[in-house]
């Protein structure tokens, strides 16, 4: 399904979406996914994003505090650069988990 919105003739628009959100570990797997109308899918990302705010990020803060801290990067221009050691040493799919 890499459709994100489609029209079926007399049936309206339709969204694909995450049974349990992403950012609550809901995995990006067919059995997660659904369809739903337009409608009843901005309803159910309204409550959605009630309960992710509900989520506990602190875990999150700590390894991306942690990522900075060990490092080598400097600012320049309003971006972080990182320096070439830091990009050898680090992997950067290690450090993020939803």
């Amino acid at each position: 399904m890499s459709l994100v919105r489609f029209k079926l003739p007399r049936m309206g628009c339709f969204r694909r979406d995450h049974k349990i959100p992403r950012a609550l570990s809901g995995k990006d797997e067919y059995k997660n996914l659904q369809l739903l109308h337009r409608h009843c899918h901005d309803e159910k990302t309204a409550f959605d994003l009630i309960e992710i705010r509900k989520k506990d990020h602190s875990k999150f803060r700590e390894k991306l505090s942690q990522f900075w801290n060990r490092t080598n990067w400097e600012w320049i221009h309003d971006i972080p650069e990182f320096h070439k050691s830091c990009c050898q040493e680090v992997r950067y799919d290690k450090w993020i988990t939803y």
